[in-house]
């Protein structure tokens, strides 16, 4: 199982290295929240940011590589940017969560994050100063991933605000997770560089087969991977010796994170895998033949695996949340276009009928917002998201109030169409292509928070131009009736304050898209 307090050796090496020019970081890049952000620590997100990107492709130019990030396609320099936004905000909410717990590093927790920073600073000071992070950058870096660690069990332990008993966690790991004993054939040796060519994986393959067969025919583990690895290791111009089966053979305990990072198919085969049952799958550059046991237990758990567990329960419920936030969000958004195109139909037809049909479905529009702000409510107090997920939240509340008032101007319109005469021509056709525009814009900003979108609720923002531009002719079709008519004045001001929700609608849907580029970007325009 993962170990989720960080190890920043290795990967910001990684980076450093990577990046490797000479810089000098500010004392303070700036605040989140009430958060002081140290020139170091911003340095030390943005390389663990560059080595995650420079992990997912083989491009040379990092920066210009096309990478897949939440189901969009962005370049690593946007990907680079996202992350380390992402890692600060982290911080700053692990950080404030904390304090406000009154929580405190135990004497022995400080030693370890101490002594971790020095070996780190050690080995790699040079690099570090070279790119403008001093060693209490990397020791306040260090420290906050016990924060986090710690922070978990103050809100989900025993005695912490949301506890989870045992029988909850025992429950979540039956469906997430699988223990059991694996023996790997490696097939590729990283340190000597020598990697073999596709008929000699076939027989590496071919050996991960057998070892499985051989275990499903009564032979323990060790035995059969005793068999395999002579010929495996060979292959990889290594001489096998009784005394290595260790380094190949062991217990292991996964989390359905821990397997992410190989795809589906060996997700599924190794947690579902029944007690007893031998399973032989590729992960990265190994075979592995696991014979799974029984599935982990809350009590079996050490500390720091009862923590990874918890962090990958509570992360999977707000997933699940948000995701069932969304669909409400799509709900009303429906609804919000489906108001405005009845109030639109009666307007231009003269039916009455379906005027009528508005006011319900207004009631049902504020339902809909009682029902998301205490969703979001529940999520707040009980999940504690931070960063992305918090400023998702954060707009969603404020979208509603929008989208609620989109559905009192709908029902606005309707309630004029119901006592209104009958509607010129001129004004029929640019309210219709208004009304027409306005629903686009609803239908596009909710469209865009729900898939990330800032491209989108920009387009939508634009967009309320063109629906202003409708309104001013609508005005002056209806000034030039008045002119000729003022007979008239009482319809020609009914139809401009239809005219007018309208424009409303279209000023709505635009502060909906603004908080969708909040919850992305963490900048508001009016903020």
């Amino acid at each position: 199982m993962k170990k989720r307090i960080a190890a920043l050796a290795a990967c910001l090496a990684l980076a450093l290295t990577a990046c490797g020019q000479q810089k000098e970081a500010p004392a303070t890049v700036g605040t989140i929240g009430s958060v002081d952000i140290p020139g170091g620590v911003y340095q030390l997100a943005q390389f663990s940011a560059y080595a995650e990107a420079d992990s997912l492709t083989s491009e040379d130019n990092v920066l210009k590589a096309k990478l897949n990030m939440d189901g969009e396609t962005v370049t690593g320099k946007a990907y680079i940017a996202a992350k380390t936004l992402e890692a600060l905000e982290r911080y700053a909410a692990v950080t404030t969560r904390f304090d406000e717990l009154g929580g405190a590093l135990t004497e022995d927790e400080l030693t370890q994050a101490q002594t971790q920073t020095d070996n780190t600073w050690a080995s790699y000071s040079d690099l570090y100063e070279k790119n403008g992070i001093d060693q209490e950058s990397l020791l306040t870096y260090t420290q906050a991933s016990y924060k986090a660690s710690d922070l978990l069990e103050m809100l989900y332990g025993e005695t912490g605000a949301e506890p989870v008993s045992d029988e909850q966690l025992t429950a979540f790991l039956a469906q997430n997770s699988a223990e059991g004993r694996g023996a790997l054939l490696p097939m590729a040796d990283t340190a000597n560089g020598s990697f073999p060519g596709s008929d000699d994986i076939a027989q590496i393959k071919a050996a991960a087969e057998q070892l499985k067969t051989d275990v499903e025919n009564g032979d323990t583990l060790e035995a059969a991977a005793a068999k395999a690895l002579p010929g495996v290791l060979s292959l990889l111009g290594t001489t096998y010796t009784d005394g290595m089966l260790g380094q190949y053979v062991g217990s292991y305990t996964f989390l359905a994170s821990d397997l992410d990072y190989y795809g589906d198919t060996v997700k599924s085969a190794i947690l579902g895998a029944q007690p007893g049952q031998v399973t032989a799958v590729e992960m990265g550059l190994s075979m592995m033949v696991f014979q799974a046991g029984e599935k982990p237990t809350a009590q079996g758990l050490t500390a720091n695996d009862r923590r990874a567990a918890l962090a990958e329960m509570k992360g999977d419920e707000l997933d699940e949340q948000l995701a069932q936030l969304h669909r409400e969000l799509i709900e009303m958004g429906a609804l919000c276009e489906r108001v405005i195109a009845l109030a639109a139909k009666a307007l231009t037809t003269g039916d009455k009928a379906l005027a009528q049909q508005v006011p319900p479905l207004d009631r049902e529009i504020d339902r809909k917002e009682r029902d998301i702000e205490n969703l979001c409510l529940r999520l707040l107090l009980h999940q504690q998201p931070v960063a992305g997920d918090l400023r998702r939240i954060s707009a969603a509340l404020k979208m509603i109030t929008d989208m609620e008032r989109i559905g009192d101007q709908a029902d606005d319109i309707a309630e004029i169409v119901l006592y209104l005469a009958d509607v010129p021509a001129e004004s029929h056709v640019l309210l219709q292509k208004m009304a027409e525009a306005a629903i686009g814009m609803v239908s596009d900003s909710v469209d865009a928070y729900v898939r990330q979108d800032v491209e989108l609720a920009e387009q939508v923002i634009a967009h309320d131009d063109t629906v202003d531009d409708y309104f001013e002719q609508v005005k002056q079709a209806l000034i030039h009736r008045i002119a000729n008519d003022p007979a008239e004045g009482g319809t020609a001001l009914d139809l401009l304050m239809i005219a007018k929700y309208l424009e409303r609608i279209g000023d709505h849907a635009t502060n909906i898209a603004e908080w969708v580029e909040f919850s992305v970007t963490g900048v508001h325009k009016e903020g």
